[in-house]
């Protein structure tokens, strides 16, 4: 929300989540970030897992159990934008990716991966989403409405350990 507050030549939309925060230490100087550009959270070998929004806090918390350099994550920040330079990047390395968005997975962050991907000819990749089915979904806190849509972290570590098979 700074970065948009300092001016942009162009439209913005932020999205807002429920629920609470998670960063004990938020009284920090703001900076300001480049549209567009996603940040690597974690190095890893074996898969990539791209996500977007406040479940990259669950996400690192799955990696936390792994083997230490198993599982790369990635925070993209942006659905549009995307962070093509960076996806290019991802691709070459990596032949199992994972994307998680606490967003519908009809046309959402997931949906932009796999255009991307089919855009620039990477094939032979395994390319897995997982986030909101478009469904109707009941009223509740975030931690249970994760559950009942499968990104609690129980849901996200099989997720990634289905593509470790």
């Amino acid at each position: 929300m700074y970065t948009a507050q300092l001016g942009l030549k162009h439209p913005i939309a932020i999205r807002y989540p429920r629920g609470r925060g998670n960063n004990l230490n938020w009284k920090q100087n703001f900076t300001k970030i480049r549209i567009g550009k996603g940040q690597e959270v974690a190095k890893g070998k074996k898969i990539a897992v791209l996500s977007i929004g406040t479940i990259g806090e669950s996400v690192k918390n799955v990696i936390k159990t792994f083997d230490k350099d198993e599982i790369a994550h990635y925070n993209m920040r942006f659905v549009k934008p995307l962070d093509e330079d960076l996806l290019q990047r991802i691709f070459a390395k990596f032949e199992n990716i994972l994307t998680i968005e606490d967003g519908v997975l009809s046309g959402g962050f997931g949906s932009a991966i796999l255009e991307f991907a089919q855009k620039e000819g990477f094939k032979n990749k395994n390319i897995k989403r997982i986030g909101i089915h478009d469904n109707f979904i009941e009223q509740g806190s975030v931690e249970e409405l994760h559950h009942l849509v499968g990104l609690d972290e129980i849901s996200i570590r099989k997720s990634i350990e289905s593509l470790l098979i």
